[in-house]
């Protein structure tokens, strides 16, 4: 009986001191108005295997995944999010290949938000996803196909949500990944 009152005890002193008057502000809660909104946590490139044609084994698809996500988080990044106005998109096409570089130029106005940059401040990305088809020969990767979509919001003169889809295609040359090619369409998402 002792057992069972004291056991009764330890309870109520738990639940009491758990429990908090509503009047009573929360110690580590920051205070906040109504007008205030929460920053929400940037979105981060999301990237998955799609077809894998031939063999790898899960360390070599996960080197992978990682190699490839830094090449497009590159791109998207250097060339169609951050702050602006800028002039110089040339960071974004470090991975291609010289040929793909200069088509990259020439196209800039599709690769990058050079045609728009003097109208928006910045661009935050609202979606980020990559799937990768891959060719393994002999058990490496030895080409890919980086499909991608990635939607952006502007803000200043320009605010809208922004899309950009397709591919880059890539090789492998004295063991770096390279962008050899790339098929992308732009619109603006309603």
């Amino acid at each position: 009986m002792a057992v069972l009152i004291a056991v009764a005890v330890t309870c109520v002193a738990i639940v009491g001191g758990c429990s908090r008057d509503d009047s009573e502000p929360e110690a580590d809660t920051p205070s906040s108005s109504p007008s205030e909104t929460p920053e929400k946590p940037p979105v981060t490139t999301q990237v998955v295997l799609g077809k894998v044609t031939g063999k790898l084994g899960d360390a070599q698809k996960q080197a992978l995944k990682d190699d490839v996500k830094q090449i497009v988080d590159t791109f998207f990044e250097q060339a169609y999010l951050g702050e602006f106005p800028r002039a110089s998109f040339d960071e974004a096409y470090t991975a291609f290949t010289a040929g793909a570089r200069k088509d990259a130029e020439r196209d800039a106005d599709l690769l990058s938000n050079a045609a728009i940059a003097d109208r928006i401040d910045s661009a935050t990305g609202a979606k980020r996803q990559v799937s990768l088809d891959v060719l393994a020969v002999k058990g490496e990767p030895a080409g890919v196909s980086a499909r991608f979509t990635l939607d952006f919001d502007t803000t200043g003169d320009l605010e809208q949500r922004e899309r950009v889809k397709g591919y880059l295609l890539l090789d492998r040359e004295d063991g770096q990944w390279q962008v050899f090619g790339y098929d992308v369409i732009r619109s603006v998402v309603s």
